[in-house]
């Protein structure tokens, strides 16, 4: 339930926040875009979640068949963004606009091209087919989802305005995190990672790294790193607050190859982090 919670107010924030406009530079494309290819066949659904007021104006390579409000968690986000089914007349679709938020999660994507679209604010794209997939070209993009995927590899650099970093279940064998100072949550389980530097981010409040491959000497590492929050309160919104951070390093799953010793799990502790 914490973690359901800590999404809405962070996607609600970041929705809020979608009517910034860009700055008008003449090296970027006349017509932002986001390009998609799929797997799944001409005349089959796609459904795809977009901001309430920022719907593409238009879509090459699909056809809107149903457009409505979204029951994500609740309906808590129904004030603020639609659930969108086309249906494809080609594999390669192209959605047109400004596109601040999207969703596309479930859809047998192969590959997913953002790079037109550099004031995209939200993306999840879990639970695909892709194996490569640049986020350099975005540099607004504040929440990222992309687990349940193939990839190999993951930039993330360009993104100082990350504050949620999903990509756990891929196949990533290192992950640079060190240029995202604002990220507060960060989910990297089941990779191949050995190791992972995370002394630059000092808001990071809900971490999990299990299932990967990281030893006791390197897991001590990201133990002693991360920040102490002793005494405060990570945030506070009208009657919820959150008071200590939350960490999974280690989980009883048989495939698990990390590695803690009782005396990192106390040194985690006394920094108000909770396994």
């Amino acid at each position: 339930m914490r973690k359901i919670l800590l999404f809405a107010i962070f996607a609600i924030a970041v929705l809020c926040g979608c009517e910034k406009e860009i700055e008008e530079d003449n090296s970027l494309p006349q017509d932002p875009q986001i390009t998609l290819t799929t797997n799944k066949e001409v005349g089959e659904t796609i459904v795809l979640r977009f901001n309430r007021d920022n719907i593409p104006p238009e879509v090459i390579g699909a056809t809107k068949i149903d457009e409505k409000n979204s029951d994500a968690y609740g309906g808590i986000f129904e004030a603020f963004v639609v659930d969108v089914t086309y249906a494809l007349t080609s594999q390669t679709v192209v959605l047109k606009g400004d596109i601040v938020c999207l969703r596309c999660r479930d859809n047998e994507l192969t590959s997913l091209d953002i790079s037109g679209c550099p004031g995209l604010k939200f993306l999840q794209c879990d639970n695909n087919q892709l194996t490569t997939f640049i986020v350099s070209d975005n540099p607004e993009l504040g929440f990222l989802s992309c687990a349940k995927n193939q990839l190999t590899q993951l930039d993330v650099s360009k993104n100082a305005e990350l504050g949620v970093l999903f990509c756990n279940s891929n196949k990533l064998t290192s992950l640079d995190i060190s240029k995202n100072k604002k990220l507060g949550a960060l989910n990297c389980a089941n990779n191949k990672l050995t190791s992972l530097d995370v002394s630059k981010n000092t808001k990071l409040y809900d971490f999990g790294c299990s299932l990967n491959k990281i030893k006791s000497a390197e897991m001590s590492k990201i133990i002693k790193a991360l920040p102490d929050w002793t005494g405060k309160t990570i945030w506070h919104v009208g009657e919820y607050s959150l008071n200590y951070a939350k960490i999974n390093v280690v989980s009883n799953n048989n495939n698990e190859e990390n590695e803690i010793s009782e005396a990192d799990i106390k040194i985690a502790e006394a920094k108000n982090w909770k396994f």
